[in-house]
């Protein structure tokens, strides 16, 4: 919502004339040095799209880069796994943070909680992780490893459950893992991270062959990626470049040289790098202005209705496309033609399920690496893979954990001083970050979440060798963890008397409970609160001072047991704004509720 009214949006120009000249000559060349680079496409209606352009321009080349995917590897292809825990009576999870970063969450977060309610059929979670997480947080039981260390637990683990018969490091733990295994035979969820390593996610699929059945598979289709287009610019191959949303050029740390192009054009929301590094940006329609649709994680079609009119004059993705070949359809038009009679927009979504696979194990497990200084890349919690930085709302927003807003400082264990820069060199590059201690992180590994000083760093998809040593600069790092922190306890404070009259208690009682058991600790009520509310943020110089504008919150505490702790808006008791509305339009009930009467 906040994205939608930015005034920032408004940039770059939406004159489609100068697309006209390139159209007519990629029509004449069949497409020939035309590439398009785009996300993994989620909307079915730009996949029929895109083979319109492919049977109206057979040359031309489309790739797509996705900077955080969430397939497994190991497999001879790309697959997304489906975690069913609505049956699930043990969870088991391999460095996937499924209730924090994992592109389903939302649906996940929804069943685990239906899931933790005390009784017979309650469910319980082991997590190993290498970086602390919503999801170890809620575990019950918790083991913060290095990664080299996770996979060595696994084939611990699949050696004794006699899924695999080669050694490995037995511990209490993973005695107590196989035999809950084998207790909820066929109500079992194992889970891999996609940061582990091709072997391990193998191990784990045989695993829920094994003990599972809770666990499904669909085929994700094979794309060439941001390293083919890099090489295909290198080698003079496109001449005209079209880039559908996304930061490549941030995302490829800066190595996207798009100068010797003839054409290239960037359709984005907001200003970046990229569309600087673009001869011609266009502002993107934002999802809430133009009709769509979506293909949910879980198979399922959604259609995307517009709630305004485009505030900035921007184009969708479906009118580009509609334009390289040759139609003046709305987005509207496109779909109707595209879904027909089965277009039903009063019910908002098809049920449309993709169908599932087996996967073909193209790897063989072998002996997990010894342990080994990491850098690991990880999604950060608010920005995603770095695309959402301009949101204010979400840099303000504390990180679950670490309680960190208005940057991205590195995660480790260290003594350093906190805020005193850490110098990180991996085979990418080196460069100082400032970092933030967390005990509870692992040692020998620091994590770094996405975004532009992990990108400059990051060759590997999410782990790389690194050296670190302190560096030389020193960066205040942001965090609300330590506001409103009683040092001392407090005497002689006596309560003062009001000159009011206390009012007679009423026969309702108003409270509210929240059952810890199912809280995952993810923020979202904070910033739902924020919007609702329309409470403004301050930046990061006013949030170190001390200033939080947050009517909620969520606390983290780490001694004597890690816990977290909702604490919900209390200023309606005694809301200022009672005492001093001249039309009444707020006052006090007589049992005690804050009422609001609108239309005043």
């Amino acid at each position: 919502l906040l994205d939608l009214y930015d005034p920032t949006r408004r940039f770059g120009t939406t004159d489609l004339g100068r697309l006209a000249g390139l159209v007519a000559r990629a029509r004449v060349s069949e497409g020939q040095g035309l590439a398009i680079l785009s996300r993994p496409l989620r909307s079915p209606l730009l996949e029929a799209q895109r083979q319109r352009l492919k049977r109206a321009m057979p040359q031309a080349r489309w790739f797509v880069h996705d900077p955080a995917p969430a397939t497994t590897r190991g497999f001879d292809r790309p697959y997304l796994p489906h975690y069913d825990l609505e049956q699930a009576r043990l969870i088991v999870s391999f460095d996937e943070d499924f209730l924090g970063v994992h592109p389903d969450r939302l649906r996940l977060a929804g069943q685990f909680a239906e899931r933790r309610q005390p009784g017979p059929d309650m469910s319980r979670l082991y997590v190993l992780e290498s970086c602390p997480s919503p999801t170890g947080q809620v575990a019950d039981h918790c083991r913060r490893l290095h990664p080299a260390a996770i996979e060595q637990a696994l084939w611990a683990l699949a050696r004794v459950a006699g899924v695999h018969d080669q050694d490995g490091q037995d511990s209490p733990l993973v005695r107590a893992m196989v035999d809950e295994l084998k207790d909820h035979q066929g109500r079992c969820v194992l889970m891999a991270g996609p940061w582990l390593s091709p072997q391990a996610q193998v191990l784990v699929h045989r695993l829920n062959r094994k003990f599972g059945g809770l666990v499904s598979y669909t085929a994700e289709p094979e794309e060439a990626g941001l390293e083919q287009l890099q090489e295909s610019l290198a080698d003079g191959q496109v001449r005209w470049l079209l880039i559908l949303g996304g930061d490549p050029v941030m995302e490829s740390g800066g190595e996207f040289d798009l100068d010797e192009l003839e054409l290239s054009l960037h359709l984005s929301e907001f200003p970046n790098q990229t569309s600087q590094a673009c001869g011609l940006a266009m502002p993107r329609a934002h999802r809430l202005e133009s009709w769509g649709d979506q293909r949910f994680y879980d198979g399922r079609v959604g259609f995307v209705q517009p709630l305004v009119e485009p505030l900035y004059g921007g184009i969708s993705d479906h009118e580009l496309l509609a334009l390289l070949v040759g139609e003046r359809l709305s987005p509207l038009e496109a779909l109707r033609r595209h879904y027909g009679s089965r277009l039903d927009l009063a019910k908002g979504w098809l049920s449309q399920d993709q169908p599932t696979a087996e996967p073909v194990e193209a790897v063989r497990p072998t002996t997990p690496a010894e342990e080994e200084p990491l850098l690991l890349f990880r999604p950060d919690p608010n920005l995603v893979d770095g695309s959402l930085a301009h949101n204010a709302w979400l840099q303000e927003l504390p990180r679950p954990l670490t309680a960190l807003c208005w940057g991205q400082p590195a995660l480790v264990s260290t003594e350093l001083e906190e805020g005193q820069h850490l110098a990180l060199a991996t085979q990418r590059g080196q460069l100082e970050v400032p970092h933030y201690r967390l005990d509870q992180h692992p040692a020998n590994c620091a994590t770094l979440y996405l975004g532009p000083e992990a990108y400059r760093l990051r060759r590997e998809l999410w782990q790389a060798p690194v050296k670190m040593q302190p560096g030389q600069g020193y960066t205040e790092v942001v965090t609300t963890q330590h506001h409103h922190v009683i040092e001392h306890e407090l005497f002689g404070e006596q309560p003062t008397e009001s000159l009011y009259p206390e009012p007679a208690p009423g026969q309702v009682a108003w409270g509210m409970v929240i059952d810890l058991n199912r809280c995952i600790g993810c923020n979202a009520c904070v910033v739902a609160c924020q919007s609702e509310n329309n409470i403004p943020v301050v930046g990061a110089e006013e949030v170190h001072r001390g200033r939080e504008m947050y009517w909620i919150r969520i606390d983290s505490y780490f001694k004597p047991r890690e816990v977290f702790m909702p604490v919900p808006c209390m200023h309606c008791e005694h809301a200022p704004c009672e005492q001093v509305c001249p039309v009444e339009a707020t006052l006090h009930s007589h049992d005690g509720l804050n009422e609001m009467i609108y239309n005043r």
